[in-house]
């Protein structure tokens, strides 16, 4: 949460936020062109408070959430006795340590050159996005959230809960699985 607080306010105070918002605003038909203006400047003043906001309450949410269904998982689908919502809860967490170089990279970038409109899961070369380009939003997207951290995040967890939270293998691939499907889908959904 350090580590996503810090990248949210480096990122916050040096995004453009004209050149990030300006294109999806101009695309959607139910907003006209004298309001663009508006609505760009309503969101400068609200990007960087809504951001710490969301790290602060809205990543122990998810968080939560994930151990819960980890939790329930492990009781229909345990290999030995069914695991405590804390064993979850750890193997909710700990997994997403492996990302703290990504997230160092980020603020890294962030600090020494320009990122323009950039949101930070485009800053940093670790996805397929950052290489590939095409003209389709919704595959752009896709590419970007095929990023190195997060498979191996994804990795880890499936260790996590099969050696500490003591899940059969097929509920361990399930319950890996399904949230990333999951982020993936909400990525694809939110790209405009």
């Amino acid at each position: 949460m350090v580590a996503s607080l810090v990248i949210t306010v480096i990122w916050g105070l040096k995004v453009d936020v004209d050149e990030m918002l300006r294109p999806i605003l101009e695309r959607n038909p139910q907003i006209q062109a004298a309001q663009i203006d508006m609505v760009i400047d309503m969101q400068k003043k609200f990007i960087l408070p809504f951001g710490i906001l969301g790290v602060l309450f809205i990543t122990p949410a998810a968080m939560a959430l994930v151990a819960l269904f980890y939790w329930l998982i492990g009781k229909a689908l345990p290999e030995a006795e069914a695991p405590s919502y804390l064993q979850a809860l750890s193997a909710a967490i700990v997994p997403g340590l492996v990302k703290l170089p990504h997230m160092l990279l980020i603020a890294v970038i962030c600090l020494v050159r320009p990122i323009g409109g950039l949101t930070p899961d485009k800053v940093a070369p670790t996805s397929l996005g950052y290489f590939l380009h095409v003209d389709s939003i919704k595959l752009q997207a896709l590419y970007y959230a095929l990023d190195l951290f997060y498979f191996t995040e994804a990795a880890l967890a499936f260790l996590a809960l099969r050696y500490l939270v003591r899940i059969k293998t097929a509920g361990a691939l399930l319950a890996v699985l399904v949230p990333m499907a999951c982020a993936i889908g909400m990525r694809l959904l939110g790209a405009k």
